[in-house]
């Protein structure tokens, strides 16, 4: 009886032993990748809360289990650049008015697990099991493109009959940046101040600089067909002189006819000669 109690308790002893040996501690506010040497990557990112337990722990260095936060990142984003054609449309104004802007945002947001994880297994843009945090890294250069894009599509739809619309909305942002990425989940994006320069000077800026546009077309127009007409009249002078070239080698006597007829016509005599031959 005591041995059987004993074994009992050796058996419970080696249970809790492969028991805790085997569990898996995954810290709050992260998510775990799995690997082991035997059987690779799992296809599932451990979550906090839940219970984990692998065989491939009990057998040392054959294991490692990476770790990715995963509470929201909070980013700070300011976005700088010029109007469309900004710095040519000042130069034609006077005083040269400053076209640029600037915008400064706040973005909380979570990543994927999905995504995570696939990015871990497959090393998909450069990321490794080492490096999970670089993921957000590109996600932060991914938010300032997608900003830095909307913010040009909307200035690229400014016109002269609306000069007072909206340029930055926090909602259409946010609906812009979530239809074009899955992997971003974003829950908070909060515009902190946004700088423009005058719309109604730049519009105009970009109404006078056409008009000059026009007008040096159109001088260019009027050059080109002079220089054209300049250039078929000589041309017409050369083949002339071309002629009487030819025709003085031939009939030398009327070096003679024009000397005594400065404003006689070379090609009739000719013809007179030609007939008389």
């Amino acid at each position: 009886m005591k041995k059987a109690i004993f074994l009992l308790i050796v058996l419970v002893i080696a249970g809790l032993a492969i028991l805790f040996f085997g569990w898996i501690s995954i810290p709050e506010n992260n998510a775990g990748v799995f690997f082991s040497s035997i059987t690779g990557y799992e296809d599932k990112l451990l979550q906090t809360g839940e219970f984990h337990w692998r065989w491939q722990k009990l057998i040392p260095r054959t294991w490692k289990l990476y770790l990715a936060e995963t509470s929201p990142r909070r980013t700070d984003i300011t976005i700088k650049g010029l109007l469309p054609s900004g710095d040519i449309y000042s130069f034609e104004m006077p005083g040269n008015p400053d076209f640029t802007y600037s915008v400064s945002l706040t973005a909380i947001y979570n990543l994927d697990n999905r995504y995570i994880l696939e990015s871990v297994i497959t090393g998909k843009s450069g990321i490794s099991s080492e490096n999970i945090s670089a993921l957000y890294t590109d996600a932060d250069t991914l938010l300032n493109t997608l900003i830095k894009d909307y913010i040009d599509n909307k200035l690229a739809e400014i016109t002269i009959h609306q000069p007072d619309k909206e340029i930055i909305s926090g909602k259409d942002l946010s609906i812009h940046i979530q239809d074009k990425t899955e992997n971003i989940r974003l829950q908070e994006l909060t515009v902190n101040n946004q700088v423009f320069p005058d719309i109604r000077l730049y519009l105009n800026a970009v109404s006078h600089y056409e008009e000059l546009s026009d007008k040096k077309k159109e001088l260019l127009l009027d050059t080109g067909l002079k220089n054209a007409a300049f250039e078929t009249d000589l041309e017409k002078r050369l083949e002339a002189l071309e002629k009487y070239g030819q025709l003085l080698t031939k009939y030398p006597i009327l070096l003679e006819y024009l000397k005594a007829n400065p404003e006689g016509d070379i090609l009739r005599e000719s013809r007179k000669l030609e007939s008389s031959n």
